[in-house]
């Protein structure tokens, strides 16, 4: 299992890698983070970050919404973890990115992680 610590330093080389300019960048896109953070999906308590495709208003509404659940083992890591990566792919897409976040073992089991994002799944399908 990695350690929170692994992730950042994973994302940390990653900046480290890139140019100059383009370090600066990514750090203010992940700092930035969602357009709308912890957008409850229903009473499971499974929440989503949500991410706008370049020049959308929150109060916008859209015909399309990728759902990503990021992985982990169902055991560590979160969805802030894939600022980067929700924000490309609203913008290359051009469509909303509901990032879902849901409980981690052993706090929550498999059967409330399925549900937690099944109810994701029909918030975005409800639009």
């Amino acid at each position: 299992m990695y350690s929170q610590f692994e992730y950042v330093a994973a994302g940390l080389a990653v900046f480290a890698l890139a140019p100059r300019g383009q370090a600066r960048r990514l750090l203010r896109v992940q700092r930035a983070g969602p357009d709308l953070k912890d957008v409850p999906c229903g009473p499971l308590g499974s929440l989503a970050d949500v991410y706008l495709p370049g020049g959308a208003s929150a109060a916008a509404s859209f015909e399309e919404m990728l759902v990503f659940v990021p992985g982990g083992a169902w055991s560590h890591g979160y969805k802030s973890f894939y600022t980067l990566t929700s924000r490309r792919l609203a913008t290359e897409l051009g469509c909303a990115v509901a990032t879902v976040g849901y409980g981690l073992y052993p706090v929550a089991d498999g059967a409330a992680q399925v549900a937690q994002v099944e109810e994701a799944l029909a918030w975005a399908e409800a639009g």
